[in-house]
């Protein structure tokens, strides 16, 4: 997979270097995120200046039904034990050691399809939401589900708990708020929304609860007096530019928080449609046709300052942090991000799957990632990984070239392999990865080829990669040419007598190629495939002549035109041979020629002769006759004139223009 949108919102530079001609070295620059992001990291995590360094060693587990499966929701407990809830038919997995351990639930939940969400209180236990019965049930540590509550609610979207272990549930789709004891007895419904969902809820460090809707993206608070009443009444404190408020972190006097923007008023019944893994069964909401298409995650100071932390162009699945560092995770972007929020740094690491719909931070590390498309659990270590490694995108020099060397600028050591071919896709036919080669300056063994890639391997935690660059020298190509063209000069009276002219490899032998008494141009297409500027020698010769005559005599052309004189040419039937070099880009011995022979066209400069022309009157009928010699070509015409009056137009005797000798009649 490729991180092909990584830090979009960042309107980023990709550093490609132009190519020269064709001996001159190119070379081809990686130096930040736009350009790293086309390659594969594993073990990387990249931030936002294009640095790549060590990540957290992943480790990827999967169940037995991975590939239809769908790790919805999650939860993990004080022991760092983390649960996963399915939104393929509603499961829960454990995860125990390196594998899922499926919790076993009653049969009467069977007829539920959604893990919707989890939460874990003080005592490690585990609380998960079904859908579409409205039931929360419990697991506690060793492993034990009961129900807990249940409620007449279709979707519960998200749950808290507080101190003391009381929930509150976020529900659609009538936008209701709930409390519910820690012993489940008591259910208060604390707020009737004029919203269609209440979609987030999350208590801040003071017990302020903020709560989030869907359909107008309204964020409210209920402050720890309010939450005393028995009906508390709730402030909004901002009513976003988006429909859906997706998830919240409260942390300390500020907040951060997701919200999804649709192209038009959505339901939240969009995730269950949009999403991979979402159920075939039919749920009475209505819904709508619009899809996501950006999420943002938002920060509100202590002072009530909003600022954009990032923009994405797909959704936004969630976002949690603990201390000074934030997560995000996404769908379709293969991506997840760590913020620090105080430098206020982004980083990401990539992982395989298009969607990752839910994780867990472990004292203050990124614990566990659940993902969707297929569904697998991403294992994640606290400390760095032993090794890392960066895959470039394949890179397509444009011709067979030879390789130069790898250079990188980085703190510490990496290790760098490459391999070359001749097709787009790597496959059997390219080279064989080289021998991993230390150093910052590597000397490419790889073979001759159009295509290449390179790996960085990471071995020392400390190295951080800045930048890296490829050269090489594509091999240098004859040029060609297309077509040559003989016709009037430009601006030449001839020229809109003839606009039509024919290229020369089509002129006619009947002799419709004449040209003569006007300026002439000679006209040709080439092209060189390194892109080099070429120059072009003009030579002519008559057909009955052995030997090509330079045309071009003061120097070679370098626009692909010449002029032509005809008067100064004996009349005749003649060629033009052009000859295309890329000398000008290339030293001597280097440089390659081509070469082109027009079709054969005429230059005719005589006028026809006329011969034994009479005139014989009888009964008032004059009878015009003789010969009309032209020496070059055919006869095209004749007219003639009585006494100054008007030229007409006359036919020969045999009636047809076809020789180069017509009597007149």
């Amino acid at each position: 997979m490729t991180v092909a949108r990584i830090f979009a919102a960042l309107t980023l530079v990709a550093a490609l270097a132009p190519r020269a001609g064709a001996v001159s070295s190119s070379i081809w620059t990686l130096k930040d995120p736009q350009a790293f992001s086309s390659g594969e990291m594993k073990n990387l995590s990249m931030s936002s200046k294009g640095q790549i360094r060590l990540n957290s060693e992943f480790k990827k587990i999967e169940a037995e039904d991975a590939e239809s499966l769908a790790l919805w929701s999650s939860a993990i407990d004080g022991k760092g034990v983390v649960y996963f809830g399915t939104g393929t038919g509603a499961a829960i997995y454990r995860l125990k050691g390196d594998k899922l351990e499926r919790i076993k639930l009653d049969d009467k939940y069977t007829t539920d399809i959604i893990v919707t969400c989890m939460a874990a209180d003080s005592r490690d236990n585990i609380y998960a939401a079904l859908l579409p019965s409205g039931r929360i049930i419990r697991i506690s540590p060793d492993g034990t589900a009961a129900e807990f509550a249940i409620l007449s609610e279709l979707y519960i979207w998200d749950i808290c708990i507080d101190p003391k272990g009381a929930l509150y549930v976020a529900t659609g789709p009538a936008g209701r708020l709930y409390r519910i004891t820690e012993d489940g007895k008591k259910i208060d419904r604390l707020y009737d929304s004029d919203e269609d969902h209440i979609f987030s809820v999350a208590l801040g460090k003071d017990g302020t609860l903020y709560f989030g809707t869907s359909q107008n993206a309204i964020l409210f608070k209920l402050s720890p007096e309010e939450l005393k009443k028995d009906a508390p009444r709730p402030t909004v404190i901002y009513d976003f530019p988006g429909t859906d408020i997706r998830a919240i972190y409260a942390r300390q006097d500020d907040i951060f928080l997701v919200v999804n923007n649709t192209d038009q008023a959505a339901k939240a019944y969009d995730y269950f449609s949009e999403m991979p893994g979402s159920p075939d069964e039919e749920v009475t909401l209505e819904r709508p046709t619009g899809g996501y298409t950006r999420g943002t995650v938002y920060h509100i100071d202590k002072n009530g300052d909003l600022e954009t932390v990032i923009n994405t162009e797909g959704l936004i699945a969630n976002i949690r942090g603990e201390g000074d560092n934030m997560f995000i995770a996404t769908v379709g972007q293969n991506l997840v991000y760590k913020y620090d929020i105080i430098k206020k740094e982004m980083s990401a690491f990539q992982i395989d799957e298009p969607q990752a719909l839910t994780f867990e931070i472990f004292k203050g590390h990124l614990a566990a990632i659940g993902t969707s498309g297929p569904g697998v659990v991403y294992k994640v270590g606290a400390k760095p990984a032993e090794e890392g490694m960066y895959t470039s995108r394949v890179f397509d020099a444009g011709n067979p070239c030879k390789w130069g060397t790898i250079r990188y600028r980085a703190s510490g050591k990496l290790a760098v392999r490459t391999r070359t071919g001749f097709t787009e896709t790597p496959d059997s036919t390219w080279s064989k990865w080289s021998e991993a080669a230390d150093g910052k300056t590597v000397r490419i063994k790889s073979p001759k080829g159009r295509f290449i890639q390179f790996r960085l391997i990471w071995k020392e935690k400390n190295s951080v990669l800045d930048e890296i660059s490829l050269s090489y020298m594509v091999a240098n190509l004859r040029p060609s040419i297309q077509r040559i063209i003989v016709g009037p000069a430009e601006g030449d009276e001839y020229d809109s007598l003839r606009p039509d002219m024919p290229p020369m490899h089509d002129a006619r032998p009947d002799g419709s190629g004449i040209l003569g008494g006007k300026n002439l141009q000679v006209k040709w297409e080439a092209s060189d495939p390194n892109g080099d500027a070429l120059e072009f020698h003009v030579y002519y010769k008559e057909e009955r002549e052995k030997r090509w005559k330079l045309l071009n005599r003061s120097g070679p052309a370098r626009v692909p035109s010449w002029p032509i004189q005809p008067g100064l040419f004996p009349s005749g039937r003649y060629r033009v041979k052009i000859v295309a070099s890329d000398k000008p880009g290339n030293p001597d011995g280097n440089a390659l020629k081509c070469e082109m022979i027009s079709e054969e066209f005429i230059i005719d400069n005589t006028p026809p002769a006329l011969s034994g022309l009479k005139a014989v009157t009888a009964r008032n009928i004059t009878k015009i006759s003789g010969l009309a010699v032209e020496e070059t070509t055919r006869v095209t015409g004749i007219e003639y004139a009585i006494d100054g009056a008007m030229w007409k137009s006359s036919m020969p005797q045999d009636k047809i223009f076809d020789s180069p000798r017509e009597e007149l009649a």
